[in-house]
């Protein structure tokens, strides 16, 4: 895999590896349970999702497949054996100088959310909310972005953590409307937070 996030890559040798990732991840996850969960802790997905996004909305991108990736993990397999490796992935990705680390990180932890929920329910308040802080206050807007959708996503399957912390995220969310930069995720994650 080791393959993948070099940047000496021809485009479609990625496009096929990234692929075949994903069909792997999505049709083989149970049996990849007994193997010590190496396709979670496979650096690869989380390195790809800090590629830079497509510029159109409708184009496919690297980083898109790896959080597909990402939520297919999340939901198919334990979450003791996603949450525990996406965590330390996701913090070495929040230390980093480079915005798109940060950014493919929260990601990551915004459509993991789903899949482990549960699992993490009980140390949202230490494991989770730190990340999503920081993520509001980093200046490059697309962190701020994928910030607001992790959020979003704590409020829609951790609701309970969400509705205990509503009177610090509600103002930390609104902050975030009037940048045309993060508005439409803002009041996504608004959106989010008051149906609870």
């Amino acid at each position: 895999m080791g393959l993948c996030s070099s940047e000496n890559t021809c485009g479609d040798l990625l496009a096929f590896l990234r692929h075949s990732y994903f069909y792997t991840a999505a049709n083989h996850g149970s049996e990849r349970v007994t193997m010590d969960s190496e396709i979670v802790s496979e650096p690869f997905t989380y390195e790809v999702t800090a590629e830079p996004e497509p510029e159109h909305v409708n184009d496919d991108a690297p980083c898109r497949s790896a959080l597909r990736i990402v939520d297919t993990l999340s939901t198919s397999l334990p979450p003791s054996q996603v949450f525990p490796a996406l965590r330390q992935l996701i913090q070495q990705y929040m230390s980093q100088a480079d915005p798109n680390a940060r950014r493919g990180a929260l990601l990551a932890l915004g459509v993991a959310v789903e899949g482990v929920s549960e699992y993490i329910g009980p140390h949202v308040e230490a494991a989770v909310w730190p990340l999503i802080d920081s993520g509001l206050a980093d200046t490059d807007p697309s962190v701020r972005c994928a910030a607001l959708t992790a959020a979003g996503g704590i409020c829609e399957w951790l609701e309970d953590a969400a509705a205990e912390r509503h009177s610090t995220l509600l103002p930390l969310l609104l902050n975030q409307v009037p940048d045309p930069a993060t508005q439409k995720q803002a009041c996504t994650a608004l959106d989010a937070l008051l149906e609870i």
